[in-house]
């Protein structure tokens, strides 16, 4: 079995267009809400975590009109296409992540211009292999 290996991402807005190509991504980690008993033993409760479902992309090269329009809005609905080889063959795997955003320029450099960021505070995401949710 060969090991899986990512190989591309792409960054769309819905509605809107390719945003970029992703340096990194940082799926949202999915946490429960946590509370403490009379007696003091912590208990899942089952509900979704708000504050835990955020994500980062680091954009490698940008389409800078695109991604000078998205900065005016606060929400919106991003894809990720992700291929990824597994055991020689290509996954297509794809993230769509819908809630409010800021934008940010990276420290690092490349030859062209400064890296991208996003972060995203997630309302909802889903993940999809090759169309199977």
């Amino acid at each position: 079995m060969l090991p899986s290996a990512s190989s591309k991402y792409n960054f769309f807005i819905e509605g809107v267009g390719f945003i970029g190509k992703v340096e990194d991504f940082k799926e949202p980690d999915i946490n429960t809400q946590k509370a403490k008993t009379p007696d003091g033993i912590e208990q899942d409760l089952q509900i979704l975590d708000p504050e835990g479902m955020k994500a980062e992309v680091s954009l490698l090269s940008v389409n800078k009109v695109i991604y000078d329009a998205i900065k005016k809005q606060n929400k919106a609905k991003f894809v990720i296409k992700e291929v990824v080889v597994e055991d020689g063959k290509n996954v297509n795997i794809t993230h769509t992540i819908t809630g409010n955003f800021n934008t940010e320029n990276d420290t690092t450099k490349t030859k062209e211009n400064k890296k991208k960021k996003i972060k995203i505070n997630c309302i909802q995401y889903t993940k999809e292999q090759d169309g199977s949710e």
